[in-house]
């Protein structure tokens, strides 16, 4: 299957809107939270999966997947999707069935939860990973896969104005991940609702 865009920079006008490839710059940045806690949010050029599964290789079993279905073309259930407790293996056969679609399309985010190491990896609807737990392991572990640490003022961002997208060529492969696992889902939480279809708003 040919790899699809899964986010977009819009210009020109709300009647004729033009749509540009966008991608990161490979860098990432700590940032702090309204909590006070800290986390890293990195910006991959390609291939974000396979980022997520040379991270996730460093963390310890059992892992917790979420799968975060916020949009559906095939009139799925939306919700939480969660796994029970898993092993690093199961967790990248996951990651290896799903990453082209995971990469390609906007319907969803991915979380992956090493509660032992009190870590957590999520690939967002937008490309971003955002990383939570023992920063200056994954700060090393995204140099080593040639990153650069930035500021927190030039930390990787998705483009405003911006278009996510839900590629029909993607649809059976949605039905499949809701089956991949025996998933307890719970509602979406008001953050989680996404805008579609179409460009967002801002």
């Amino acid at each position: 299957m040919n790899l699809t865009t899964k986010l977009s920079s819009v210009s020109g006008t709300p009647a004729q809107p033009v749509e540009h490839p966008f991608s990161y710059e490979n860098t990432f940045a700590r940032e702090q939270l309204a909590d006070g806690s800290w986390r890293i949010r990195a910006g991959v050029r390609h291939h974000q999966s396979h980022t997520l599964r040379v991270l996730c290789g460093e963390l310890a079993a059992p892992y917790r997947i979420l799968y975060l279905l916020h949009t559906s073309r095939v009139d799925a259930q939306l919700g939480r999707y969660t796994s029970a407790d898993l092993s690093a293996i199961e967790v990248d056969r996951f990651l290896d069935e799903f990453a082209t679609f995971l990469d390609g399309d906007a319907r969803h985010e991915l979380w992956v939860n090493s509660p032992a190491w009190r870590s957590m990896i999520v690939l967002d609807r937008f490309n971003l990973i955002h990383l939570y737990g023992d920063l200056d392991r994954f700060a090393t572990l995204l140099c080593d896969a040639g990153l650069i640490e930035v500021a927190a003022f030039a930390a990787p961002k998705p483009p405003t104005p911006r278009a996510l997208h839900y590629h029909p060529e993607w649809d059976d492969t949605e039905s499949r991940v809701l089956v991949a696992l025996p998933w307890r889902r719970s509602q979406l939480r008001p953050d989680d609702v996404q805008w579609w279809p179409g460009p967002e708003p801002g």
